[in-house]
C-alpha cells in the first residue's frame, strides 16, 4: 500500500487530471480551428497523433525514470515556466472566445479571461493535493457527461453521414495531425507534477491518454454522424450536438456540457499556472501563482486583442511545442546531468 504523503497526490489521481485535461481538446475543435473539413479522416490524424505521442514520451519517461527532469537546470526550468504561462493563456483565449460566442455575445472577451484567471490563481495556490481532488470530481463529470451525451444523440445517429470515409487531402490530415500532436502538453507537465506524485507516473500518463484518444474518437464519429455536413460549419461541433441532446422531458444537455467545459478549463489552466509556478525556484507559491496569473492575463489580452495569431496559430502553437517536447528533452537525456546527490542515493536503494 502507498503511504500518504503531505503535498504529493496519487499516480491514479495523476491519471484523473491527464485524462481531463486531454479530453478538453476535443471539446474546443472545429473546421474553424483546424483549417479543413470536420471529416472522419479526422480519426486518422487523431490515430497518427497518438502513435506520434507515444514515441515522443519515450525521452520524457526515461528522465524522470533516471531522475534526470530538465527543470533541475534553472534557465530551462524558466523557459518551461513561459511556456506553461502561453500555454494557459491560449487555453484562457479559446475560453473567452467559447463565452463570448455562444453565451453571451455581449460579453467582454477581457473580463471573461480576467475571472477564470482569478479564479484559476486562487485555485493554483492551494497546491496540488486540493488541484487533485477537484481533477477526480471533474473526471467522474466528464466520464457521465460523455456516456450521456453518447446515450441521448444515438437515435439522431446516421453511419450514412461519415461516408465519404475521407474529405481532407493528404496535407490538411498532415497538419490535424501535427495540431492534435502539440495539443497534448500534458507530456510536458510531466516534469512539474513527477515530484509532486507519491509513486510512478509512466502508467498514470499511458493510460490518461489511451483513454482520452479513445474519447476523443468516439466524439468525432458521434459529432460527424449527428451533424454530417454541418459539422463543417459549427465553431464548436461537440457543444453543437449537445444541444440537439434531450432528455425524456425535452431538457436539453448543453447547460450540463457548458458546466463541464467551464470545470475542465478551469482544473487545465489551474494546472498550467501551478506548474508554471514550480519552474520559477524563488518566492513562495502563492506568490509565483498571482505573478504567473498576472502575464498570463497579459498575453490573453494580446492574442484575444491582436490578429497575428489568427493567422499564425499553427506557427505559435506546433513549433514552440515540438522545441520543448522533443528537442530539449533528448538533448537533456543525452547530454544532462542528474540532480546532484541522486547518484548516490540510487546506489543507497541499490543495496
Amino acid at each position: 500500500m502507498t503511504e500518504y504523503k503531505r503535498n504529493m497526490i496519487a499516480p491514479l489521481n495523476l491519471f484523473f487530471l491527464f485524462t481531463v485535461s486531454r479530453m478538453l481538446i476535443i471539446f474546443t475543435i472545429s473546421s474553424v480551428v483546424l483549417k479543413s473539413t470536420y471529416s472522419f479522416d479526422i480519426l486518422i490524424s487523431i490515430a497518427a497523433s497518438f502513435v506520434i505521442v507515444m514515441l515522443i514520451s519515450i525521452p520524457v519517461i526515461k528522465l524522470i525514470e533516471n531522475n534526470k527532469n530538465v527543470l533541475n537546470n534553472k534557465i530551462i526550468a524558466f523557459a518551461y515556466g513561459v511556456y506553461f504561462i502561453y500555454a494557459g493563456a491560449i487555453n484562457v483565449s479559446k475560453f473567452a472566445m467559447f463565452s463570448s460566442t455562444e453565451l453571451n455575445q455581449n460579453a467582454k472577451l477581457f473580463f471573461l479571461a480576467a475571472t477564470m484567471i482569478v479564479a484559476c490563481i486562487y485555485a493554483a495556490s492551494l497546491r496540488i493535493e486540493a488541484i487533485s481532488r477537484f481533477g477526480s470530481f471533474v473526471f467522474v463529470f466528464m466520464a457521465l457527461g460523455v456516456i450521456g451525451l453518447t446515450g441521448f444523440c444515438a437515435k439522431d445517429f446516421s453511419s450514412l453521414n461519415l461516408f465519404p470515409l475521407v474529405r481532407n487531402n493528404s496535407m490538411e490530415i498532415f497538419k490535424n495531425t501535427l495540431f492534435s500532436v502539440a495539443s497534448t502538453n500534458e507530456l510536458l507537465l510531466i516534469f512539474a507534477l513527477a515530484p509532486k506524485v507519491n509513486g510512478k507516473i509512466k502508467k498514470p500518463f499511458y493510460f490518461s491518454m489511451v483513454l482520452s484518444y479513445l474519447i476523443s474518437m468516439l466524439m468525432v464519429v458521434l459529432v460527424i454522424g449527428v451533424l454530417g455536413d454541418t459539422a463543417s460549419l459549427s465553431s464548436y461541433p461537440v457543444f453543437e450536438v449537445s444541444e440537439l441532446a434531450k432528455l425524456g422531458t425535452n431538457e436539453r444537455l448543453e447547460a450540463v456540457f457548458i458546466a463541464l467545459w467551464i470545470f475542465a478549463i478551469f482544473l487545465k489552466t489551474t494546472l498550467y499556472l501551478y506548474c508554471a509556478s514550480q519552474c520559477f525556484k524563488d518566492g513562495k507559491t502563492g506568490t509565483k501563482c498571482i505573478a504567473c496569473g498576472g502575464v498570463m492575463l497579459l498575453a490573453s489580452w494580446l492574442i484575444l486583442s491582436g490578429s497575428a495569431y489568427d493567422r499564425l496559430e499553427n506557427i505559435f502553437v506546433i513549433i514552440p511545442y515540438f522545441v520543448f517536447a522533443v528537442v530539449i528533452p533528448c538533448s537533456y537525456l543525452i547530454f544532462g546531468k542528474r540532480k546532484r546527490g541522486d547518484d548516490l542515493i540510487e546506489a543507497f536503494k541499490n543495496n
